[in-house]
Parts: C-alpha cells; structure tokens; sequence
C-alpha cells in the first residue's frame, strides 16, 4: 500500500506530465526545472 500511495502523491505533484513520463523521466525532468542546464554549460 506504501508504494501505491506514494505513486499517487507522486501523480499529483506531477500532474499530467507524470502520465507521459516514466517515474524516472519525471524525476529527471523535475531536477531539470530546478537546475536548467547547470552542468552543460560548463
């Protein structure tokens, strides 16, 4: 049920976007909102 919960909360957060990414594709797209860019530009 923790897993089940957690993938709602994550759902939510997410919004529709979390539909069209993978769990894994939406966490690294929310670390790319935070951080646009930040390591290719060096």
């Amino acid at each position: 049920t923790r897993d089940v919960r957690a993938g709602e909360e994550l759902w939510f957060d997410y919004g529709p976007d979390y539909q069209h990414f993978e769990p894994g594709e939406a966490l690294r797209s929310a670390q790319v909102k935070e951080e646009p860019l930040s390591s290719e530009e060096e």
